[in-house]
């Protein structure tokens, strides 16, 4: 059980990494 929540808060932590870079680019461009 404990594990799943840790999978889970990683997840969502790399989706919002992801989700920030998108942004920078577009930022850039």
């Amino acid at each position: 059980m404990k594990i799943d929540i840790i999978k889970y808060i990683f997840c969502i932590y790399n989706y919002y990494i992801i989700l920030g870079n998108l942004n920078y680019l577009y930022f850039i461009i």
